[in-house]
């Protein structure tokens, strides 16, 4: 079994390569250790996932009303 799957390029591959990996372990054609590997795949790149819009959270400002009608900027609730 690999160590380390290589780094995403971006969120969506990293998200399309997710929903490959998923459909692989739904299909049934994959060996127990083949499942395995491929399993582990899975959870490396939803934790990336994970990690990628974590951090990008932290950036992201929601605009609104404060209580004399004017703009104000809000955080985002947490993801965890």
């Amino acid at each position: 079994m690999k160590d380390k799957f290589p780094e995403p390029e971006s969120f969506e591959s990293a998200m399309s390569k997710l929903e490959e990996v998923l459909r692989k372990l739904e299909s049934g054609q994959v060996s127990l250790e083949g499942s395995l590997e491929v399993y582990s795949e899975a959870k490396f790149l939803a934790g990336w996932c994970y990690k990628k819009l974590s951090s990008i959270q932290g950036e992201l400002k929601k605009l609104g009303l404060d209580e004399n009608g004017g703009f104000s900027l809000e955080e985002f609730p947490s993801l965890d």
